[in-house]
């Protein structure tokens, strides 16, 4: 387990509770900033890539940390740097129009004033809920529509729920209609929507055994152990296995960020890791249409992280590393167990049976499994990173979890248009769940291009007679304008990113290429203000030259941004149009889940699964799983 004080080896170690407290000092020293001041990001300012390459064991490390600070008295946002190696303050900016993260404290803060407004518990009332005991409100990010009076205010919507009882899933009792607009900066509701009362469902929605009626029998212990212990080895964040080796840290508001990404001690990835996430909710009522959370920009993943637990969680011979993170008053805590390191067999590698001989050959294939799961809200997401010991590269998420809710008015569930009917009075609303994931790519090094590779399928022809020829046709992307692409079945489309400075045994270049997996595009209209400030997820797949600023795929601050100044991140930055090959690049690829509601979804998501395969093309001039050893019940014997 990575200890979150250790002493610092190395510029990429993470972050520890000592640097954070030392760094958040040297801010408040400057006394620039009031009693309200928050912290709503603080993490580790990654070094040039150059001193990262350059540097060896023993030399001196220099850190620096970063941090985005609300002055809830002035309501002025600051982005300040800091050098704990020279104890001063490196930079201090104000951002203005901008709003950071909801944070922790602001949760219970809008409950409160949302209890504590009389339209709120008016509303109550109508829907027969005298007593407040039980209701709770969940502060979801506003957005931005260019409402009058939300100008200017930092705000998020109340969306509030009825329980039985403390224990009782509330997602059961959506309290329809009834949205408290709330000013978090002020701490009061400036507005309530209230669209009209809707019976309450019927349908209790708990999901605990008990509530269940126990669990089946049959379900036979399944145990997973290595009694030598794992084939890994993890000092501070620094993984090696199988030839792989890396560096693995968990960033506030990305959650899982792996770095320098090696096999065999040749780069493949200097830095991967989750860079925005959107969900987007398809009711156009007043009660709805305005969900379109950006969890990763708007509440930062890496701060839900959970604690993970051996044999819920994970299962087999785990590793776990803590994480430690600042709350909003600057203060350090400690996630403990926040990634999870395992090793998985994933069945055959490779395997040929020679009828001549009448012998065999069989390997077998395993993956090391680098994770973490965090939870916002009512959703729950998993976030899965594995490698694999023939050179692939994956990427998985696993959303799980609760499902947002509607009432439907008794009589009309069948006629639901904008989702499902899940339980008695019951809905749940169709939606997507979109996924950035950032790659700076370094195969074989920093200078790399990246071609579009699609499959031909030929017509008959005196070349072709027989009409069976296909042929793989490839297209550089060599600028970043036409560099946002998009997934296509019909030509097997995939994206080859490859070093024209390095070449195999065959004098091919070496090469790795991105397969997508299924994946859909955003749903929302183009000209929607949800596709304005996201336009990341209209295409699968964008191309940029690198620029270490350019980070998030919706820009730095996604929280309310402003529809009429898009676009934001990924869309603007490729407007520079700066050259793509043989450059440093940066590869961006779209993961999307359209979640259509099932009753089989309630009251419990099972885990939908989404994601992308990295695999090498011409990295390897042959087989490189060969060298794998026997398992220990040979085939011939």
């Amino acid at each position: 387990m990575a200890n979150t004080d250790s002493p610092i080896r190395h510029p990429l170690d993470a972050l520890t509770t000592e640097e954070i407290e030392r760094a958040v000092a040297l801010v408040r020293g400057e006394n620039r900033l009031s009693a309200r001041a928050r912290f709503a990001l603080v993490w580790l300012s990654e070094p040039a890539k150059e001193l990262v390459r350059s540097f060896k064991d023993g030399d001196p490390v220099s850190r620096e940390v970063s941090m985005t600070v609300l002055d809830k008295e002035v309501e002025r946002v600051y982005r300040i740097r800091v050098s704990l190696a020279r104890g001063a303050i490196v930079s201090w900016d104000e951002v203005l129009g901008v709003q950071p993260p909801v944070f922790g404290e602001e949760w219970d803060l809008a409950e409160a004033a949302a209890k504590a407004d009389p339209r709120f518990v008016e509303g109550c009332a109508k829907r027969g809920i005298d007593d407040l005991t039980y209701v709770f409100v969940d502060p979801v990010s506003a957005g931005n529509f260019g409402f009058p009076e939300e100008v200017g205010r930092r705000l998020v919507r109340g969306v509030a729920y009825w329980r039985e009882n403390a224990r009782d899933n509330g997602y059961a009792y959506p309290i329809e209609g009834l949205i408290s607009i709330i000013d978090l900066n002020a701490g009061k509701v400036i507005d309530v929507w209230d669209s009209g009362a809707i019976a309450m469902p019927t349908s209790r929605g708990r999901y605990d055994l008990e509530a269940v009626g126990g669990a089946r029998d049959g379900v036979k212990p399944l145990e997973i152990v290595q009694p030598e212990g794992p084939s890994f080895s993890l000092e501070g964040n620094r993984l090696e296995w199988q030839k792989w080796s890396l560096r693995a840290q968990l960033m506030p508001r990305e959650g899982l960020v792996l770095h320098d990404i090696q096999y065999d001690g040749r780069p493949v990835i200097y830095r991967a890791g989750l860079s925005e996430m959107v969900v987007p909710y398809g009711d156009p009522a007043q009660a709805h249409f305005w969900k379109a959370v950006f969890d990763a920009g708007e509440y930062g993943l890496g701060q839900m992280a959970n604690s993970l637990r051996l044999g819920c969680d994970c299962l087999g011979e785990i590793r776990y590393m803590d994480a430690a993170l600042a709350d909003e008053f600057g203060e350090p805590f400690t996630i403990s167990n926040a990634i999870c390191i395992h090793e998985e067999d994933y069945g055959i590698a490779w395997k040929h049976f020679d009828a001549r001989s009448e012998e065999t050959e069989v390997r077998r294939l395993r993956r090391l499994v680098v994770s973490f799961i965090c939870t916002v809200g009512n959703y729950d997401y998993g976030f899965f990173w594995y490698l694999y010991n023939d050179g692939t590269i994956e990427f998985e998420v696993k959303a799980t979890g609760i499902m947002q809710t509607c009432a439907l008015d008794p009589g009309t569930e069948s006629a639901y248009e904008y989702g499902a009917h899940i339980a008695p009075g019951l809905g749940a609303m169709n939606h997507q769940h979109i996924f950035s994931v950032r790659l700076d790519m370094a195969v074989d090094g920093d200078r790399n291009s990246v071609y579009e590779v699609n499959v031909d399928r030929e017509p008959i022809s005196a070349e072709n007679p027989h009409g069976q020829a296909m042929r793989a046709r490839e297209t550089l992307l060599g600028e970043e304008r036409g560099a946002a692409r998009d997934v296509c079945p019909d030509t097997s489309r995939y994206w080859k990113v490859v070093n024209p400075n390095v070449e195999n045994e065959l004098g091919q270049p070496t090469a790795y290429k991105l397969l997508p997996g299924p994946q859909d595009t955003l749903l929302c209209d183009s000209d929607s203000p949800m596709a304005q400030r996201g336009g990341f997820a209209s295409h699968h797949v964008w191309v940029t030259q690198f620029d270490a600023d350019e980070i998030y795929a919706a820009g730095d601050f996604p929280n309310q941004s402003d529809p009429a100044s898009a676009p934001h991140g990924l869309p603007r930055w490729q407007e520079q149009n700066r050259n793509l090959d043989n450059d440093d690049v940066v590869l961006w690829y779209t993961v999307c889940h359209s979640h259509i509601p099932r009753p089989e979804d309630w009251p419990m998501t099972q885990v939908e699964r989404t994601g992308f395969t990295m695999k090498p093309q011409g990295f390897f001039s042959r087989t490189p799983s060969l060298d794998l050893p026997r398992s220990e019940h040979s085939c011939n014997s």
